[in-house]
């Protein structure tokens, strides 16, 4: 049960960091956006990565396949939005770039929200 509460507390961590972001960069100008790019992945890399473990060793409860679906998902979106960061930094500023990393965002924003609401959801009826 340990694993799953370091999942759910990582869940949480990853979730205020995707809205933070979502907040945060539309308000930055392009100086500022490498700065933040590389703040955001060196705050938040080792959270989601302690999620991504402790929801690969909680599996042997059953319970726990719904929440890690959704993690992979999440993860893929990530990917996403996070090279359509990185191409942001490096090339400028697109606009149809800035709108899909907007759209991966607000997409992995709604996963990993969903993610901790199903996990917290079957944390409190699976705890014994």
């Amino acid at each position: 049960m340990i694993w799953v509460l370091i999942s759910l507390t990582c869940c949480a961590i990853v979730t205020t960091g995707i809205v933070y972001d979502l907040i945060v960069f539309p308000l930055l100008c392009d100086e500022d956006r490498e700065d933040h790019a590389y703040r955001t992945i060196r705050a938040f890399t080792l959270f989601a990565l302690l999620e991504m473990v402790s929801s690969i060793v909680s599996l042997d409860k059953r319970w726990t396949i719904l929440p890690f679906i959704i993690l992979c998902f999440a993860w893929c979106v990530s990917g996403i939005a996070l090279y359509n960061h990185y191409k942001l930094v490096t090339d400028g500023s697109i606009m149809a770039r800035e709108e899909t990393m907007k759209r991966a965002n607000i997409v992995r924003g709604i996963l990993w929200l969903g993610r901790f609401i199903c996990l917290f959801v079957l944390v409190c009826i699976n705890i014994n």
